[in-house]
């Protein structure tokens, strides 16, 4: 761990604006801080693959990464930069990666092991407890971007498909209750 971002040729970052550390105090977010390891990738460094057990929750601080599905036709979901949070699905839902995530320029993030951050969340620690509740935003703004380009792709469905994707919004939101 290091706690001087100098030490790593990490630029100095501001993480005052940075909405994952919203509502901490200046000491909560610099004690969390100093709890997470700085982590320097090069471009084109595998950040997490599809299908692994997740270990560690990622903050993005400089560079930019590219969220893709595996396969032959590997499809680009997003293209983060900071800040961002990557990995915080299996963070919440303790199930393996669901995306690849690459580093596409030299990167600095943040990361904490899954282990120190539930032990954290059990304690009580109000910092963690902030950034999970922050954490839910991102999720939460996810899904109406999902939602509004789900009701858009009904609009122009082919006929034939149009009750396949009845089917699947169905099953979408019935799940989000559970």
């Amino acid at each position: 761990k290091c706690d001087d971002d100098s030490s790593l040729g990490m630029p100095d970052v501001d993480h005052t604006s940075n909405p994952i550390f919203e509502f901490l105090s200046d000491s909560q977010r610099d004690e969390f801080i100093a709890a997470c390891d700085k982590v320097s990738l090069a471009a084109g460094s595998q950040v997490m693959t599809r299908g692994d057990a997740g270990e560690q929750v990622y903050f993005l601080t400089a560079g930019e990464v590219s969220v893709r599905l595996p396969g032959a036709n590997s499809q680009e979901l997003a293209r983060l930069q900071p800040p961002a949070v990557v990995g915080e699905i299996s963070l919440l839902t303790g199930q393996g990666r669901t995306a690849n995530v690459v580093a596409t320029t030299s990167c600095e993030l943040l990361s904490m092991p899954f282990e120190d951050f539930q032990a954290r969340q059990a304690a009580g620690d109000i910092a963690t407890l902030k950034i999970v509740s922050n954490i839910a935003k991102v999720l939460a703004h996810r899904l109406v971007a999902l939602t509004d380009k789900l009701m858009e792709l009904e609009a122009d469905v082919p006929r034939e498909r149009f009750v396949e994707l009845q089917q699947f919004k169905a099953r979408l939101f019935a799940e989000w209750s559970a």
